[in-house]
């Protein structure tokens, strides 16, 4: 992702780091994430392998 534009200005991120932060994401949601439910309109639940232990992988 190259465009970057809908980040918001408030973003306290260095721009210079954004990508490689967007892409972190992107891995994360794209390779890890297992589970993606929406048991409400305002609210996402997320399940990914490492949730059942308290380590950070």
């Amino acid at each position: 992702m190259s465009d970057l534009s809908w980040v918001p200005q408030s973003c306290t991120l260095p721009t210079e780091e954004q990508p490689l932060r967007v892409a972190e994401w992107d891995a994360l949601f794209t390779g890890r994430l297992q589970e993606l439910s929406r048991p409400q309109q305002l609210h996402a639940s997320w399940r990914a392998p490492w949730c059942a232990s308290s380590a950070w992988p």
